[in-house]
């Protein structure tokens, strides 16, 4: 993906999880869900690489000229941290799988895990594995539209901290019925959600970086910093399954 569609697309989800796009959610009604014991964590969808983004950037103000300027700083953030966060071997999706894992067991369920290949990792499966093969109650989907760090200016007092958002569904496997069905942002820009269907989560002050620089300088700290991020984030999903 280009850099300058990436900063269109990043622009297009911090409208969608600000505003008026955000469908409603689904609670969850244990009592009439059905006998659900076991649940199926299917392999999560994941963006290709972790985002740095500046949400309030000077670019912002010269159309076209401005975008090209925004799309080059961008490109060289992410280029950044990734190299940050390769240097401590960080992989997101078992830190998050395990903690979801423990989230789910922690309400009373038994866990699977089950791998599935994604064609399209922006939306949920349209198709769940068939229940004879994998022996389950409920299927949990989870797509995560962007994870990395995010500053809200480029002044040193707008820091970068680690941001996430992501969707969840848990879906009933012998009927494909959707029980619960929810959006989790964690360190979101702004007005996340209307009418309370999405759960926020404020980041931990402990892993703020005034810049770049300052993050490269401490990569274990950057890496944990996304480690607890998403282990909150498993822990705030595990917690709509009660």
């Amino acid at each position: 993906m280009s850099v300058i569609l990436r900063v269109a697309t990043l622009w297009l989800v911090l409208m969608v999880v600000s505003g008026c796009a955000t469908p409603p959610a689904i609670p969850f009604d244990r009592a009439s869900a059905g006998d659900i014991k076991t649940i199926g964590i299917l392999a999560p969808a994941f963006p290709e690489r972790p985002t740095a983004f500046v949400a309030a950037s000077p670019g912002q103000s010269f159309g076209l000229i401005g975008a090209l300027i925004d799309a080059g700083i961008q490109a060289n953030q992410e280029k950044r941290l990734n190299a940050a966060l390769d240097s401590q071997q960080f992989v997101a999706d078992p830190v998050f799988t395990d903690s979801l894992a423990e989230a789910a067991k922690a309400q009373g369920y038994a866990v699977t895990p089950i791998h599935v290949d994604r064609v399209k990792k922006d939306r949920f499966l349209e198709q769940y594995p068939p229940i004879d093969e994998t022996k389950v109650d409920a299927y949990l989907d989870v797509i995560f539209v962007n994870y990395g760090y995010m500053a809200a200016g480029m002044a040193d007092s707008s820091p970068f901290r680690p941001w996430i958002t992501m969707r969840c569904q848990l879906v009933r496997a012998s009927d494909s019925t959707v029980l619960m069905q929810d959006a989790v942002n964690y360190n979101p820009l702004g007005r996340v959600g209307q009418n309370g269907t999405t759960v926020t989560l404020s980041p931990d002050p402990t892993f703020a970086f005034s810049n770049m620089e300052t993050l490269e300088s401490s990569p274990a700290r950057a890496a944990e910093g996304l480690q607890v991020a998403l282990g909150k984030v498993a822990a705030a999903v595990g917690t709509l399954l009660r």
